[in-house]
């Protein structure tokens, strides 16, 4: 093998260490160079990106903040105006219940007036019938008290 003859080993020596010089020239010159650029970019682009996404967080969560004050406003404004058409309600409620027992007792107050009339009628048509009931009553008395006195005389 004439790798390890040990006659060849300077030249194998020099000839390795002008291949690992060139390497690591061509390392340092170029491929490292390269490879910072591209990891400069990434890491700007990751900065760029980072910002971005914090920025849109940052807009996300006010626009949640925005969102829910949206909403509680307008349950705010849904529970005054439920309440405000309850409150009406109840009004209008209590007005016709009001109005139906303003009537009711316009009804109750003229009936009983036609009742107290008919009562006051029917007294003074019963007193009419009784008058007469009595007279013929009487009279059929009288009658026959003459009938039985005439039978008797």
């Amino acid at each position: 093998m004439p790798q390890l003859d040990m006659s060849t080993f300077p030249s194998q020596i020099f000839w390795l260490v002008i291949c690992f010089g060139i390497l690591c020239f061509a390392m340092v010159a170029i491929l490292i160079p390269r490879m910072s650029k591209i990891m400069e970019s990434r890491a700007h682009e990751l900065e760029l990106l980072k910002t971005k996404a914090n920025k849109l967080a940052a807009e996300a969560d006010a626009l949640s903040a925005k969102n829910t004050h949206d909403f509680d406003k307008a349950k705010h404004q849904v529970h005054a105006q439920i309440s405000h058409m309850m409150s009406d309600l109840n009004k209008m409620r209590d007005e016709k219940i009001h109005a139906f027992e303003e009537h009711v007792h316009q009804q109750t107050h003229i009936l009983s007036e036609q009742l107290t009339k008919d009562r006051h009628e029917i007294e003074e048509k019963s007193k009419d019938i009784l008058k007469h009931l009595v007279q013929d009553i009487i009279s059929k008395l009288t009658e026959s008290s003459q009938a039985s006195t005439s039978i008797k005389g």
